[in-house]
């Protein structure tokens, strides 16, 4: 449930910063607001992707 409500957060972020800028006084705030919300979702989303490296040891590294 926590997974889904983080992905339509990221989906309505990414949607807004596409329709934001369409507007005829795009606020330069709101879209900065917008990045900020997207970069920290992904950067959350990807801290869950696990890493190529961890199945490797110190010896092959």
């Amino acid at each position: 449930m926590k997974t889904i409500r983080f992905l339509v957060v990221l989906g309505a972020a990414a949607g807004l910063l596409f329709y934001e800028p369409t507007k005829e006084a795009s606020s330069i705030l709101i879209e900065c607001l917008l990045v900020l919300v997207f970069m920290f979702g992904m950067m959350k989303l990807s801290s869950k992707t696990p890493s190529k490296e961890t199945d490797k040891t110190e010896e092959h590294v």
